[in-house]
C-alpha cells in the first residue's frame, strides 16, 4: 500500500493552503547591532533568533578599572593594586601599619542589605553620588582633622602612650584619604609633617624615661632638648619647654636650664610658668655650670635623626624617609623608616598624592 499517496496526504489537511491578498513573513527582522552598540553574529542576523549579551563587569571591576587614587583601589578592594602604587608613590616598604586603614576603606564601601526570614542578605556597594564608577570615599580629611584634635588633646593632658598610638594611626591612614582639590592635597601634606613631628617627639619622650630609668642623666638631658625642638603646637612646645627646664636643673645642668627657661619666656607662657622660669633663670646665673657633657648645641641648626634620635647638625650628610621625610643618616639608605613604619630611607619616589585633579 502506498502510504505517500497524495489523496492520503490530503486527508490530515496538509495541503497548502490558499489565502488571496496576504504576504506570510517568514521571521522577525532582527537588528544589525545589539542594545550595547556591538555588531551582532552573522547567524543571529541570517538566522533570525536572539542571543542574550554577555554580562558586564561588575561593580568592583568598574571601579579598579577608573580608579586613579591608592584609596579608591583599596575601597575596590584591590588591595594589592594598591600596595603598587603606594610603592612607586610614597616608596611603602612594609603595609603592616597600614592594615586597619585598608580594612576601613574597604568596609566603608560596602552595606548588607536584609530579607525576609531564611533569605541570605544583599550585598551592596556604596558609590559616590556624582559618579557611581568610583567608590564612595570613606577616609575624609573631616574624620582625620577630628581625629588629629584627639590625639592632640591626649597630648595636652600626658596620655603619652596612647598619642602616640593615635597618631601613627593617623599617618598610616593618609596614604588612603581621597580629596577633591589640591587646597585639600596641600593640607594633607602639612597633617603628614605633623604627625612626624608628634610621633618622633614622642618617641623622644619615651626614650627620655628609659634614660631616667637608667640614670643616664647626660641622655636624659640631651632627650628632654630635642623634645623642645620638634614642629609642635606652640601650648606642647611651652610644655616640652618646661618639662626640659626641669630636668636639666634637677640633674645639675644649670646651663641648659637657664636656656630653656630663657626659650620659655620668649613663648608668653601664663604669669605662673613665666615666674616659675624667671627663678630659674636666676638661679642658674649664679652658677654657670653644667654636670653632665650633653651632645645638644642649641646654637646651632640641627635635626632629630631617627634611627638613633640624636641630633643631626647643619652640614652633616643625611637622607630622609620616601613618605614622611624623617631625617637619618644616609648609613640607614634602605631600611624602614622609624617614624612612620611605611617608608623607606634614601628612596627618591613620586611623593604622596591623595587627589584626583590631576586626573581630569
Amino acid at each position: 500500500h502506498n502510504f505517500n499517496s497524495v489523496e492520503e496526504a490530503g486527508a490530515w489537511g496538509d495541503e497548502d493552503l490558499e489565502i488571496d491578498g496576504v504576504e506570510v513573513v517568514d521571521t522577525q527582522p532582527v537588528d544589525q547591532q545589539d542594545e550595547f552598540g556591538n555588531e551582532r553574529s552573522e547567524d543571529v542576523v541570517e538566522g533570525g533568533y536572539y542571543v542574550a549579551p554577555m554580562p558586564g563587569p561588575g561593580r568592583l571591576v568598574r571601579w579598579t578599572r577608573n580608579a586613579a587614587l591608592a584609596g579608591e583601589l583599596a575601597a575596590a578592594g584591590a588591595v594589592e593594586e594598591a600596595m603598587k602604587l603606594l610603592s612607586r608613590q610614597i616608596g611603602a616598604r612594609s603595609f603592616v601599619a597600614m592594615k586597619d586603614a585598608f580594612g576601613a576603606a574597604m568596609i566603608g564601601t560596602r552595606s548588607s542589605l536584609p530579607g525576609i526570614v531564611d533569605m541570605v542578605p544583599t550585598l551592596m556597594y556604596l558609590s559616590r553620588v556624582e559618579d557611581a564608577e568610583l567608590p564612595a570615599p570613606v577616609l575624609s580629611l573631616v574624620s582625620i582633622r577630628e581625629r588629629v584634635r584627639g590625639a592632640a588633646q591626649q597630648v595636652t593632658v600626658g596620655k603619652f602612650s596612647d598619642a602616640l598610638r593615635n597618631w601613627i594611626s593617623i599617618i598610616s591612614s593618609l596614604p588612603l584619604i581621597v580629596v577633591d582639590t589640591a587646597e585639600e592635597q596641600a593640607e594633607i601634606v602639612k597633617l603628614l609633617a605633623s604627625c612626624r613631628e608628634y610621633i618622633t617627639g614622642l618617641k623622644i619622650e619615651i626614650e627620655q624615661k628609659q634614660a631616667k630609668a637608667n640614670n643616664n642623666a647626660a641622655r636624659q638631658v640631651q632627650l628632654a632638648g630635642l623634645f623642645t625642638t620638634c614642629g609642635l603646637a606652640p601650648n606642647h612646645i611651652q610644655l616640652t619647654l618646661r618639662a626640659a627646664m626641669k630636668t636639666a636643673y634637677d640633674t645639675k645642668n644649670f646651663i641648659l636650664a637657664g636656656t630653656f627657661a630663657r626659650k620659655l619666656l620668649d613663648t608668653a607662657p601664663q604669669p605662673s610658668l613665666a615666674d616659675a622660669a624667671r627663678k630659674v633663670i636666676q638661679a642658674c646665673d649664679s652658677n654657670r655650670s653644667n654636670a653632665d657633657e650633653v651632645d645638644f648645641d642649641d646654637r646651632r641648626d640641627f635635626v632629630v635623626e631617627c634611627s638613633t634620635l640624636t641630633p643631626l647638625y647643619a652640614g652633616q650628610s643625611r637622607s630622609s624617609c620616601s613618605y614622611c621625610q624623617a631625617a637619618y643618616l644616609p648609613a640607614v639608605d634602605g631600611s624602614l623608616c622609624n617614624i612612620c613604619g611605611i617608608g623607606t630611607v634614601g628612596l627618591a619616589v613620586e611623593g604622596l598624592r591623595v587627589t584626583r585633579k590631576k586626573f581630569a
